[in-house]
Formats: C-alpha cells, sequence, structure tokens
C-alpha cells in the first residue's frame, strides 16, 4: 500500500499483469475482483469506505 501526498491510499500488486495477453488479462480482472469483494466486505463491517480499483500503467519510475 503506497498513501499518495493528497491521502490516497494505493494498493500495488509485486506481479504486474500485461493486459495485451489474453491470460494475464484475465488474471488481472480475477485479482480486481478481489479487491472489489474485500473492500464489500470491509465496508459492511462498519469501514468507512468500499475499496475502488483500476488499473494504471507504470511508465518510468513514477505512477
Amino acid at each position: 500500500m503506497v498513501i499518495q501526498p493528497r491521502g490516497s491510499i494505493q494498493l500495488i500488486t509485486t506481479q504486474g499483469f500485461n493486459r495485451r495477453d489474453p491470460a494475464q488479462k484475465q488474471m488481472a480482472a480475477a485479482a480486481l475482483e478481489e479487491v472489489h469483494k474485500i473492500g464489500k466486505l470491509f465496508y459492511a463491517q462498519g469501514g468507512g469506505y468500499k475499496l475502488k480499483g483500476y488499473f494504471k500503467t507504470l511508465k518510468g519510475d513514477a505512477w
């Protein structure tokens, strides 16, 4: 997890995904679905927010 200067939190996977490859695209979608499931459970148990996810491409050394 990385906390950005404005306070947002990013969860960065240790495995990258090439979403042009059909098998890796499916794995990336499954990983994102797990994040959504965890977010729904967290919110249902009184957490103040749901986890939202999206894909972001690493270009260089900074996000």
